[in-house]
């Protein structure tokens, strides 16, 4: 890790002292104060013909600009709680790149982050010493920040306007002592400057780990990204309450800038601030050896299956799991340089879709075989297909083949358009008081099955069901959402005879249950009635005598 302060940027600070005495004593310079190296800025203020080292006199020069100058996001809006935040980066010219930041649940929903500073409020970025090296010269402006909080399970990812060359990361307070804290990126990176800051902390506190990790042990400091991109993105599985970052980018620096004078411009330097002018890099990195703090020779840095040092062998991007874009990761790749793109394969299903994945109609089948890089050569199966009959699973396999492989997809389709099956049993239609109701009713469905059903029978004394009509009433759905009904009836008579038949089961006295089955066989149903009610809790019981007094007034 580099954490260099060099003692030109003292030189700078005498040379900016100097000129603005010289600017109050009427004496302004006609050029602004510019150089692309700091080690270059101790002869400066003595001749300033070519600020910033590229070999072009400034008069000539279309960027005499200070190239080791950041640009740092103005953040302009947040919102914690729904998990994003926007701001700007303003380009010298006027040019503008917008930063987006967007916290992700594993789920895809919105997360959230501790809290934001986008207008005025404590300057945590005080002393901003950590944040400045010979690589970044200006700290971060104001008090700007948005503040994350460790262990959770949330990716924030940020996302540019366009895509952007080697951005920095100011990270403030990241871990905390006995409680580390960790970001796990999704990009390479390298340390180029650290040290105590607003919460104190040493001069080594951030550590860099295998696979794309930063450890934080009260960790206040700049990281610098390695590459051109439009987004990158990390997660937080561990830490303390809070810690906070910024971004910044050098935007159009001079492109012939070589700070360690190595021969290698910044702009693709692996190890910008230490001379490697051969830019080896064992482990594929992106992190040059000369500034590598880490062996990462066996990390995956971008997951596709391969480590870093097998891609740099292959030749593939260890940043980039799918090398030559064809849609496959480079570690189960044949040809992950090659053109070896197989068709794709899409099949569509259109019917009338009910419950549960079923569908209750005629199901039509049909597929989209595309390949964008060549022709496809042959297809199997791929025509139209109507499915017409109930099936609890039919597969359609449609296959084909270009030059670039041979795919296959597959689709199954369950189709139950027939609704349940209500069936009742025993019900021999009329009953007399004396008899006994058997009905059963039972819903079924052969394909799908029954998901919910409504089915009563009927069954004990037909006198308990009163004399007339009763229907039973049944339903049923099944498990694709066809629904059935359905409905039976049944009739209880009363006669004299039916009526004897329950006197003489329920009263106990032979010659009573004589006299009154007389009564009712003569038609005298009033007096069979007086008989009745004089006997209740004697020789019939009370509850008995109740019903046969109803069930004659039916006669």
């Amino acid at each position: 890790m580099l954490t260099t302060a060099p003692s030109s940027l003292r030189a700078l600070a005498t040379a900016l002292s100097l000129l603005v005495l010289a600017a109050a004593c009427g004496e302004a310079p006609s050029e602004p104060l510019r150089n692309s190296d700091a080690m270059r800025i101790d002869g400066m203020v003595a001749n300033l013909t070519d600020t910033d080292g590229d070999g072009n006199p400034d008069a000539t020069d279309p960027e005499p600009t200070l190239s080791n100058i950041y640009h740092y996001v103005d953040w302009t809006a947040a919102s914690p709680g729904a998990g994003t935040a926007s701001g700007t980066i303003t380009l010298p010219g006027g040019a503008t790149i917008g930063v987006q930041l967007r916290v992700l649940n594993p789920n895809g929903s919105a997360g959230s982050f501790y809290f934001a500073q986008t207008s005025g409020g404590t300057n945590y970025w005080n002393p901003n010493t950590p944040y400045l090296s010979g690589y970044v010269l200006n700290p971060p402006p104001s008090s700007d920040i948005i503040a994350l909080t460790g262990g959770t399970t949330s990716s924030y990812v940020i996302t540019f306007s366009q895509p952007v060359r080697d951005p920095v990361m100011d990270i403030l307070s990241l871990g905390s002592g006995g409680d580390d804290a960790l970001y796990d990126f999704d990009r390479s990176f390298q340390i180029i400057s650290q040290g105590p800051g607003y919460w104190g902390g040493d001069s080594d506190d951030l550590t860099a780990l295998p696979g794309e990790q930063l450890r934080g042990t009260e960790g206040h400091g700049a990281i610098r990204f390695i590459g051109s991109f439009p987004t990158f993105s990390w997660s937080a599985p561990n830490g303390e309450t809070w810690h906070g970052f910024t971004l910044a980018i050098r935007g159009a620096a001079d492109p012939n800038a070589d700070y360690d004078n190595d021969g290698v411009v910044d702009a693709t330097d692996n190890c910008p601030l230490v001379a490697n002018g051969g830019q080896e890099d064992a482990d594929g990195d992106g992190v040059g050896d000369a500034c590598d703090t880490v062996d990462d020779s066996n990390a995956d840095s971008d997951g596709d299956g391969l480590t870093n040092a097998q891609e740099q062998t292959i030749g593939t991007s260890p940043t980039n799991p799918d090398t030559d874009g064809d849609g496959i990761n480079d570690g189960s790749d044949p040809s992950p340089l090659g053109d070896d793109t197989p068709p794709v394969i899409t099949a569509s299903v259109a019917g009338t879709l009910g419950d549960n994945g079923w569908y209750t109609s005629d199901v039509n089948v049909t597929w989209t075989v595309t390949d964008g890089e060549s022709a496809i050569s042959s297809t199997t199966d791929c025509g139209a297909t109507t499915l017409s009959t109930d099936s609890n699973g039919t597969t359609y396999t449609c296959s084909a083949t270009s030059p670039g492989g041979t795919a296959s997809s597959s689709v199954t389709v369950i189709r139950d358009a027939t609704a349940p099956d209500i069936s009742f049993s025993g019900n021999v239609g009329t009953y007399t008081v004396d008899q006994t109701v058997s009905i059963s009713c039972s819903a079924t469905d052969a394909m799908s099955g029954i998901a919910s059903s409504s089915c009563p029978g009927a069954a004990g004394a037909a006198y308990t069901f009163g004399v007339g009509s009763t229907t039973l009433n049944a339903s049923a759905t099944d498990n694709a959402g066809n629904a059935s009904a359905a409905s039976t009836s049944f009739t209880v008579n009363v006669s004299s005879g039916s009526l004897c038949a329950l006197v003489r089961a329920w009263v106990t006295q032979a010659g009573v249950a004589n006299s009154m089955c007389k009564q009712l066989a003569n038609g005298a149903y009033g007096a069979f009635r007086n008989h009745v009610k004089s006997q209740s809790g004697k020789f019939v019981p009370a509850d008995k005598a109740a019903i046969l007094i109803s069930l004659s007034n039916s006669l």
